[in-house]
Parts: C-alpha cells; sequence; structure tokens
C-alpha cells in the first residue's frame, strides 16, 4: 500500500470561498486516479482559512507523514520550514520548484508535474500581440508567486519583439482586487490575466474604450461568455484533471533523477471555447 498526500492551493468546494475551478480540477484528477487502484491509499487536503495559507498546509501534510508528498511550490521559504523534519519522497505540482528547492531537499523531490510556466507565458503572450499596432501597453495582472514571474517574463519577452512596453499589476492576496495604475487609465490596453480573477479585474478596472484586447489564463463559465461576445480574444487553459494521472504514474514509476513532465495547455477561442469547458466539466 503506497500512502500519497496531495496538498491543494485553494478551495475546491464552491461554496467555501475563495473558491479555484483549477484546482478543482486537479483534486477530481486525483481522486480519480486513485478510486480504483486498491494499492493505493489518497488524503487531498485542501486550505481552511487563509487563501494560499502555504505554511499552514504543508504542514498539515508532513504531519500525515505519508509515503509521498504532492505539493505546489509558489514561495519556497514557506516549504524549507514546514517539511524540515519530513524526510520522504515529494512531487511538485502546479509551481515547478527551483534549482535551490531541488538541491535542499536532496534528491527527495522526484519531479514536477505541471504546466511549462515559460510555454504558458509566450503562448499567451504571442496571442496578444497579434494586436500589437492596437495597443500601447501590455498590462499583466498576477499573483505574487516565482510561477508568475516566469510567465511575466515570457510575455515580456514576446510584448518586447513588438515594441510594446509592459506593467505588472498584483492581485490583493485572495481577492479579486487590483489597482491600474493612474497613468495608465486613458492608453490603450492589452491585458492578459494569469487566472480568471484578474480578469475581473480588467473588466471593473479598466474603461472599455481602453480595453483593446484581454487574454486570459484558465476557464470558467464567465471567461466563456467574454470569449463569445467577443469581449476576450481567448484565455490559454491548462488541463488541471491531468496532473493526478501523471503524478501517481511518477510514483509508480519512480524516476532516477529529477524529472520534468509538463502537460501541454490549449487555447480556447470562440470556436471551442464552450467545447473545452464542457470537456473540462466531467472532471469537476
Amino acid at each position: 500500500m503506497v500512502y500519497i498526500v496531495a496538498l491543494m492551493s485553494a478551495n475546491t468546494d464552491i461554496d467555501r470561498p475563495p473558491f479555484s475551478e483549477y484546482w478543482r480540477g486537479v483534486r477530481r484528477g486525483f481522486l480519480n486516479a486513485a478510486r480504483d487502484d486498491k494499492q493505493i491509499e489518497l488524503d487531498v487536503i485542501c486550505p481552511n482559512g487563509k487563501y494560499h495559507d502555504y505554511e499552514g498546509i504543508l504542514t498539515k501534510g508532513a504531519d500525515c507523514n505519508p509515503d509521498y508528498l504532492v505539493t505546489a511550490f509558489p514561495h519556497e521559504k514557506f516549504a524549507y520550514s514546514a517539511l524540515k523534519r519530513f524526510e520522504n519522497k515529494i512531487v511538485a505540482i502546479d509551481v515547478p520548484p527551483s534549482q535551490d528547492t531541488i538541491n535542499h531537499f536532496k534528491g527527495r523531490i522526484l519531479g514536477y508535474i505541471g504546466t511549462d510556466p515559460t510555454m504558458l507565458g509566450t503562448m499567451a503572450g504571442k496571442e496578444l500581440m497579434k494586436y500589437h499596432k492596437s495597443i500601447h501597453w501590455c498590462v499583466i495582472i498576477m499573483n505574487d508567486h516565482h510561477g508568475n514571474f516566469w510567465k511575466s517574463l515570457a510575455v515580456m519577452e514576446v510584448a518586447e519583439k513588438n515594441t510594446v512596453p509592459t506593467v505588472l499589476v498584483y492581485l490583493e492576496e485572495g481577492s479579486p482586487k487590483a489597482t491600474i495604475p493612474f497613468y495608465l487609465k486613458k492608453s490603450n490596453l492589452g491585458v492578459i490575466s494569469f487566472n480568471t480573477k484578474g480578469v475581473e479585474v480588467a473588466e471593473r478596472g479598466i474603461d472599455p474604450e481602453n480595453l483593446k484586447c484581454l487574454v486570459g489564463v484558465d476557464i470558467n463559465e464567465h471567461v466563456v461568455d467574454l470569449i463569445e461576445q467577443e469581449k476576450m480574444i481567448c484565455t490559454v487553459v491548462q488541463q488541471p484533471y491531468r496532473i493526478g494521472p501523471a503524478t501517481i504514474s511518477m510514483i509508480y514509476n519512480e524516476p532516477s533523477s529529477y524529472q520534468n513532465v509538463f502537460i501541454d495547455p490549449v487555447v480556447a477561442r470562440k470556436d471551442n471555447a464552450r467545447m473545452i469547458l464542457n470537456d473540462q466539466k466531467k472532471y469537476l
């Protein structure tokens, strides 16, 4: 019997805000993969209380003392303290660990499973820059963790090639709020949001006359409605329900050295966004 504890970085229960469609997909993928496997004992733990309470949930997961702990690494300093007494194997998901973190855990991180953040940022940036002649600024709306750092660097590189300056706007922790800088208020803006909450910020905080194009990351009903109404160009969709099966496969076929398993995102446009959402709902 293999005991696995998978840590979610946000609530997956729609009745317990803040709720995350992405993490609900991750959770469902793990439950589906382990459901008929009698060799696996699986616990999925979601945060209770503060949104993205990484240190708290890491400590809770480590206290279970599983054979394999599955977790994201968005704020790595918390991992060092919360997991200092955890001696078993780890699989990273959602946010890849840095080389310093891989070294810190001395070979105990089997690998990373999730989207390649650089690829995702490049895809989103290329979609937005199809409209570069109509925008003065590229605005990136994001949370503060190092996975988004790599995405934003990739967007900046694409924007620079099209001579479009870039500005970062950070979401307030645990809420769909952010402040659009005053000097951008009258500019023609192209916006990339790295999650669905940032789409709400763009809708509320930017005059429709100045919001020339909007590209999202991840998908929900509201995002699809905006795409179908042609208020968004597209959204780059991660496939979170594929993380669970890929993680269990990595555990069963434990690699001899650190390994990345990237799950390619797909672009949802007006002609396929509803189909992609409906397909994802099968796993939620």
